[in-house]
């Protein structure tokens, strides 16, 4: 494998094992940071929801006290042993059954004297009738008699079997110190809560300071299942324990599939201190955490097709500036030692690679010099030399052996001896080497008047 191969296989297991742990940490760390906002997302809508409930029911609160405060109301319960006040039950009751639309709604509106006696009502049947055969409004009645405004937990009216709220205000004459002549008791119509809660997207569940159920965003809840005992549900008793927060559970208060759910207390509202109820939304953890997931799956396929290019460009830089230079000093070695001293490396940078390529030319240079050195003496030679290979071939002539033999090197250089025989001032010379090949000899050759020696191995 060259180096090249390494490396592009060390950068592509580096690449493979980065874009893996970063799109991984990418994908969960994002994931988490969305849950979490996802969770506050659905806490803060769980707290406008209660919050939307106390201001509504604080609205009741007032209208109560408002109605308690109604002039004609009061002339009618100073006058109504003799009737003289100008006020008629007629007309109080049609303000009743008005009030019913403009202030609550209000399953019933009516009032009480003093002696526990309906005077007016909207429910004609209820007139003249007493609070004792309803404990839930004799208690309300009592309270309100004490001088202040009364609201009732959650309850299933006695005599109507619908769930409501009692409200309870007194009625006080306009005499010195403003005693108080009588009470104006309403049912809150129930469903309206029910409206808030069915505006939720997601299912909600609103529970008494009991554990039990008393009001659902979910269709498959009927008043059946009211006041039914949760208590024991692992995300109520949550919500008893912390006043508020969103967390994912295993299963959802129907004991379904795993949920993300959210809880509020009931705070109130100014002077409604609310009952001590609790709000549960909750939504199934594959559906609320599913743009999380989406997100974070994104968000680490783009990590990783960065962390891809990212890896290429590396790649690029590292193949540019290193792997380049090394092979083309490769390849310039493998010329030089093919016999080709003309060669030079590259120097394209002045890092450690530019330095090798210098130092190799440095080196070709005194491989030149050195190579150079014997041919520089032998035509420095004041005597003949022709030299021979191993072939037989002629590899060297020097000056002077070209003026001795009336030769030019170029002519016999690389031929053998059997074809210097065709040059006639060599043939005596030829003639001598070959009549003892392979043995050391030493020979004198007279030519010209000038004397040759050679020796040869």
């Amino acid at each position: 494998m060259t180096l090249s191969q390494k490396i592009t296989v060390a950068i592509l297991l580096a690449a493979i094992i980065t874009v893996g742990f970063v799109g991984a940490f990418v994908f969960t760390r994002t994931r988490s940071v969305l849950q979490n906002a996802i969770g506050e997302n659905q806490l803060e809508v769980t707290r406008q929801t209660m919050d939307k409930i106390d201001r509504l029911l604080y609205e009741r609160y007032l209208d109560i006290s408002a109605i308690a405060e109604n002039k004609s109301l009061e002339l009618f319960l100073t006058g109504a042993e003799e009737r003289g006040s100008g006020v008629s039950g007629e007309d109080l009751r049609k303000e009743f059954r008005e009030n019913i639309i403009l202030t609550g709604p209000w399953d019933i509106l009516f009032a009480v004297d003093e002696n526990d006696t309906v005077v007016v009502s909207t429910d004609e049947e209820e007139i003249g009738t007493s609070l004792g055969r309803d404990p839930q409004w004799k208690t309300a009645f009592e309270q309100a008699l004490q001088g202040q405004v009364y609201y009732s937990d959650f309850v299933l009216s006695g005599d109507r079997g619908k769930p409501t709220i009692i409200f309870a205000a007194p009625v006080r004459s306009e005499e010195s110190g403003r005693p108080i002549i009588g009470v104006v008791i309403g049912n809150f119509t129930w469903p309206v809560v029910l409206e808030i809660l069915e505006e939720l997207a997601v299912g909600a569940r609103l529970y008494n300071h009991e554990g039990l159920l008393i009001g659902a965003s979910s269709p498959d809840v009927n008043n059946e299942d009211l006041l039914k005992d949760d208590s024991s549900n692992l995300i109520l008793q949550k919500a008893f324990e912390k006043s508020e927060g969103s967390d994912v559970f295993k299963s959802s208060l129907r004991g379904e599939f795993s949920v993300l759910a959210s809880y509020v207390p009931q705070l109130g509202y100014l002077n409604y201190k609310g009952s001590g109820w609790s709000l549960i939304v909750e939504t199934p953890a594959a559906l609320a955490f599913a743009p999380a997931r989406r997100e974070a799956g994104e968000l680490a396929l783009v990590t990783a097709i960065i962390s891809v290019l990212a890896a290429l460009g590396i790649f690029f830089v590292i193949n540019r500036s290193v792997l380049y230079p090394i092979r083309s000093l490769t390849r310039t070695a493998s010329i030089i030692a093919q016999g080709n001293l003309e060669k030079r490396a590259r120097v394209s940078s002045k890092d450690e690679i530019g330095k090798l390529a210098e130092s190799f030319n440095r080196m070709t240079d005194s491989l030149v010099d050195a190579r150079r050195l014997p041919e520089n003496i032998i035509h420095s030679l004041r005597d003949g030399l022709i030299t021979f290979d191993m072939e037989g071939r002629v590899g060297v002539v020097n000056p002077q052996a070209e003026r001795i033999f009336k030769i030019k090197e170029k002519d016999i250089l690389g031929k053998s001896m059997e074809e210097l025989k065709g040059f006639p001032s060599l043939q005596a010379f030829i003639e001598l080497l070959q009549r003892d090949p392979g043995n050391v000899f030493r020979k004198e050759l007279a030519m010209g008047g000038e004397k040759i020696f050679e020796v040869t191995t």
